[in-house]
């Protein structure tokens, strides 16, 4: 009678975590559908008011401050798994000591990172070769951003802290919010001229309010929100640091793969190579935005399994969640490639050199590490990161490598050659991994249908860029006729 009633608790715990899972990844959804509306409509607006140059130094200086912000010890993902296995275990006193512990290291960091930020700046600024008005606006712009990204990470914890508690619902919301007010004032500052400054601005009013909203609203729902960091106990902080030492090594890598491109074109082409790539990469990421949406409440979910000691739903989240992902990636990118040319003319009013191509192998970089989302999610549920960490020092290795002996030859098709090389034997290696520690076999649980899938996709992209390309040009050369084709 024990065991039934077991069985029974463990079912309903397990129903309702997949319930909240479904509706927070509606949620996010609906505002990645909201973010895409609002993108697609100010990027040409703000393209249009600062000028290809200006759009390519914001792109660059963001990932030149994105690069300090990726010594996080890991802070943000261990946020996310620790709250959601203490608030099952009940322990509000040490997920409060969490917080604070998270919110302290941010802030820590920043002050840290804070003189090697005043001696780069100017060296960072006079490199470029820009004209000396700008290079002041460079310099202090990155100040601006280094302070605000430190601010951001330390309030975002506030958004973990709900996301482990499976309200990701709500720091949707917030972030919607947050986005609104960022469009408003961007439209509003740069009609006022106040250009590159004005997106600093948008940028700490967004983040002050969904902080805000984060917040108010986390005070309601966890009583208390903050406590003693030094109380979290000596086991538990142990294992914390060991997690977020390996989700640190993840995000260093990430950010090596992900973000220091814009860096070497920049720093090794042009900054209006810049400007066209983050053109690509805005759009490009939408291969990524909604299919990866759903794994932000899949976490909790997935860790609360483990904590149950659930391993065939972690399977079955691996192997059903591996074919959903894959169908969303693959269906968006080859829709996407199929109609580029078009979509750039409706979008922006006109093309730029090298535009589609960047597009297009951003894509089938995007696409191919969309498959390891499930599994870097399980990975880190069970509290194995260090198996997110071997793929992501694999790939980050062959595109650092590749990058440097390509980019003098090359160019901006050498650093965009390293990273899809890099990406792809990367992501391989993971997925058999992966499925080894699953205990799936890999053909079975993967490369038996998607072969299938991705040689239909592929060739329905062909054959519409195809007739795209057959389509004469003064049929879409304006956004009305491109928007109607």
């Amino acid at each position: 009678m024990s065991d039934t009633n077991n069985d029974g608790i463990v079912d309903s715990s397990s129903h309702r975590h997949l319930r909240r899972a479904g509706g927070n990844t509606s949620s996010v959804m609906t505002l990645q559908l909201v973010n895409l509306a609002i993108g697609f409509v100010l990027t040409p607006f703000v393209l249009d008011h600062l000028g290809l140059l200006q759009y390519g130094l914001w792109g660059f200086l963001g990932s030149v401050t994105g690069v300090a912000g990726m010594f996080d010890l890991g802070v943000g993902a261990t946020i996310v798994r620790f709250v959601a296995r203490l608030h099952t275990q009940g322990n509000t006193r040490s997920m409060a000591s969490l917080v604070s512990f998270g919110m302290l290291a941010y802030l820590a960091l920043g002050l840290l990172f804070s003189p090697i930020a005043l001696l780069t700046a100017p060296a960072i600024a006079n490199h470029l070769h820009l004209d000396p008005s700008m290079v002041t606006t460079a310099y202090r712009v990155f100040l601006l951003l280094f302070a605000l990204l430190f601010i951001t990470n330390s309030l975002a914890v506030l958004s973990a802290l709900l996301t482990g508690l499976g309200d990701l619902w709500i720091t949707s919301a917030a972030g919607l919010a947050g986005r609104l007010v960022y469009a408003v004032l961007v439209v509003w500052l740069l009609l006022e001229g106040h250009g590159l400054y004005g997106l600093v601005i948008a940028s700490s009013a967004q983040v002050g309010t969904v902080g805000l909203i984060c917040y108010l609203v986390a005070r309601k729902r966890v009583i208390p929100i903050f406590g003693n960091p030094f109380r979290l106990g000596t086991s538990l902080l142990r294992e914390v640091l060991s997690f977020g030492g390996w989700m640190q090594v993840n995000q260093v890598t990430s950010t090596i793969n992900l973000q220091t491109d814009a860096i070497v074109i920049g720093a090794a082409v042009s900054i209006s190579d810049v400007g066209t790539y983050q053109l690509a990469n805005t759009l490009a990421l939408t291969t990524r935005m909604f299919p990866l949406a759903p794994l932000g409440a899949l976490l909790p979910a997935a860790a609360a399994a483990h904590a149950e000691g659930d391993q065939e739903r972690l399977r079955t989240i691996g192997i059903e969640g591996s074919r959903i992902l894959a169908i969303l990636s693959l269906g968006l990118g080859g829709a996407l490639i199929g109609v580029a040319p078009v979509l750039f003319q409706v979008w922006l009013g006109r093309s730029y050199p090298n535009l589609e191509i960047i597009f297009d192998l951003l894509i089938v970089t995007y696409l191919i590490n969309n498959l390891t989302g499930i599994g870097t999610v399980l990975t880190q549920a069970i509290g194995r990161p260090s198996i997110e960490a071997e793929y992501a020092l694999m790939s980050a290795g062959i595109n650092v490598v590749l990058t440097v002996a390509l980019v003098v030859p090359f160019g901006l098709y050498g650093v965009l050659i390293g990273t899809v090389t890099g990406s792809i034997i990367g992501s391989l290696y993971f997925l058999w991994r992966f499925h080894r520690l699953m205990r799936i076999p890999l053909w079975n649980g993967l490369g038996i249908w998607l072969w299938r899938l991705a040689g239909s996709v592929g060739t329905a992209a062909v054959v519409v860029r195809l007739l795209v390309a057959a389509i004469p040009t003064g049929l879409w050369e304006h956004r009305l006729g491109a928007a109607v084709l």
